[in-house]
């Protein structure tokens, strides 16, 4: 009999037969011998485990504004309300925002001056925050049940800027290029020494649109890593574990590509490259695992040229580098870790690098944030007053 007449032979028998007594008549699968399973692969998370792991994942000033909004606002309950004992978690929303409404309109400092427009939208958020964790069910930020307090809020910001409030006086300051000059002519971004070695490696950072604090001090070793494109030019591509926006919600990174910071084979004193290059050189052999931090604490006298110690440089220390280079140089002017940023996001804006395009490397999560830093620099300003005097020259001479 032929392939052929076995095949059909096959379809006919196949129309007789029912599915059940088709599968009656296969042959019985081998049986597997049963696994055990593997309790070690797994992490056994109790309630209380849950709650300490989410707590552990909150940022720290977030928490820290957050429990500022809330006391600010219980302080002011308990002067101004006296008789109302309840947690505010448990104030239904009608109450909560007559009282809510009142606080905006008449919340004072300490010395009784008046808040900042921004410092009461923070205390707003803090305390909507607050309730989310409560369990509240409503959101005083967006629930028409709390409209009344949002327009009272958004008025006192109205009044407080006729007031001449809400100008930023304390915002920093970018550095301007004549002011990196200064710095590096001084010695004080170099590589000479491993102060300045390492105000070169922040200074660097702010290639990589870096939040001045945070992700400096989270910065682990690993998280840069030295690559080279196809045509042999060294770059270092930053590899971005979590942002101060993402806990509880987002779960990726913020930036929709690696940030890189390129070579500059033409000007090697200043090369980033070679900064690193020397820098990874001055660090102890064993903090330079992938999961060490990459800011050590300064050895002041080094020993076989090993510049840095085996220890995590101070918090306080790391948020004061720009302050403190700034200080050393005589530079004048609200210089802080956020200068770093503001400088680079400025710098790009002014250049014409498209505001979509800047928000891709700093991570922002909106353009408008990004449009913010888009103010002129002094020489902008004295161009555009060249402009309208020669404007002005011009009509008086006609």
């Amino acid at each position: 009999m032929s392939a052929d007449e076995n095949l059909q032979e096959l379809f006919l028998l196949s129309q007789l037969l029912s599915d059940e007594e088709i599968f009656q008549n296969l042959p019985p699968e081998p049986s597997l011998p049963l696994q055990q399973p593997d309790q070690q692969r797994y992490v056994d998370y109790s309630a209380l485990d849950q709650a300490e792991f989410i707590e552990q994942q909150k940022k720290r000033n977030t928490v820290r504004n957050t429990n500022t909004a809330v006391k600010q606002f219980e302080q002011w309950l308990k002067a101004m309300r006296p008789t109302e004992n309840r947690p505010i978690s448990d104030i239904p929303p009608a109450e909560l925002d007559e009282y809510l409404a009142s606080y905006f309109l008449g919340a004072r400092q300490k010395d009784k001056s008046e808040y900042e427009p921004d410092t009461l939208t923070n205390y707003q958020r803090g305390i909507d925050r607050f309730l989310q964790d409560s369990g509240y069910g409503h959101s005083i930020i967006r629930d028409k049940e709390f409209e009344k307090s949002r327009k009272c809020l958004a008025a006192k910001r109205v009044s407080l800027k006729k007031q001449g409030k809400g100008n930023k006086p304390n915002a920093a300051e970018r550095l301007t290029d004549e002011e990196i000059k200064i710095l590096t002519e001084q010695g004080i971004i170099k590589r000479s020494t491993p102060e300045s070695l390492f105000n070169a490696c922040t200074n660097n950072t702010k290639m990589l649109g870096f939040r001045g604090g945070q992700e400096n001090r989270q910065l682990k070793w690993g998280d840069i890593v030295l690559k080279t494109t196809a045509g042999g030019l060294e770059y270092l591509e930053f590899n971005e574990r979590e942002t101060k926006t993402r806990w509880g919600q987002a779960v990726g990174p913020t930036r929709p590509f690696n940030p890189k910071i390129f070579a500059t084979p033409d000007n090697k004193d200043s090369c980033p490259i070679e900064t690193y290059r020397q820098f990874a050189s001055r660090r102890p052999t064993e903090m330079s695992t992938p999961e060490s931090l990459f800011y050590l604490a300064i050895n002041y006298v080094p020993v076989n040229d090993i510049w840095y110690k085996k220890l995590p440089m101070g918090q306080n220390r790391l948020a004061s580098v720009v302050r403190t280079m700034t200080s050393k140089a005589g530079i004048a002017g609200k210089k802080t870790n956020h200068s770093m940023r503001k400088t680079a996001i400025t710098n790009l804006l002014h250049t014409g690098v498209p505001p979509t395009r800047v928000q891709q490397l700093s991570g922002h999560s909106n353009v408008q944030s990004v449009n913010n830093y888009a103010i002129p620099s002094l020489e902008q300003q004295q161009e555009m007053s060249n402009v309208l005097c020669n404007s002005n020259t011009s009509q008086l001479s006609h």
